[in-house]
């Protein structure tokens, strides 16, 4: 049971989770490095200002459009290989499917998604060192 943290108001994320993992976005992008640059450069560029609206629409009490949005980060997040921003993006989006204002979860995600670009920037910084 200690593999699970208790995040912010109980959303409880699997840290035994990788919070990036490179294999698995070189692999789909076909071991292409360019790709995965381009990924990485343009995750935070979309997704930053993807939260604010996120939580822009909860504060509006307008969870629909909070549920596309998560919805699409979701899919963000598997799609650059990282699987505990998806995992507690879900979370957000189940809670956002019944209805229900979620501060709380939105603060994980963020937080989540603040260790993702560290760990994607100490990636790119590694690879522009061996290149």
């Amino acid at each position: 049971m200690d593999k699970f943290k208790k995040g912010i108001q109980g959303v409880v994320l699997d840290i035994g989770q990788v919070v990036f993992d490179q294999d698995k976005l070189l692999a789909y992008v076909g071991g292409d490095y360019d790709a995965v640059r381009e990924c990485i450069e343009l995750f935070p560029a979309v997704i930053g200002p993807m939260l604010d609206e996120i939580a822009m629409a909860i504060q509006n009490k307008d969870y629909e459009k909070g549920l596309r949005l998560a919805h699409t980060l979701k899919g963000a997040s598997a799609n650059v290989a990282a699987p505990r921003l998806r995992q507690a993006v879900c979370e957000l989006e189940k809670n956002l499917r019944l209805g229900a204002a979620d501060v709380d979860t939105l603060q994980t995600v963020k937080k989540e998604y603040g260790i993702l670009v560290e760990r994607l920037n100490s990636f790119m910084i590694f690879q522009d060192r061996i290149n």
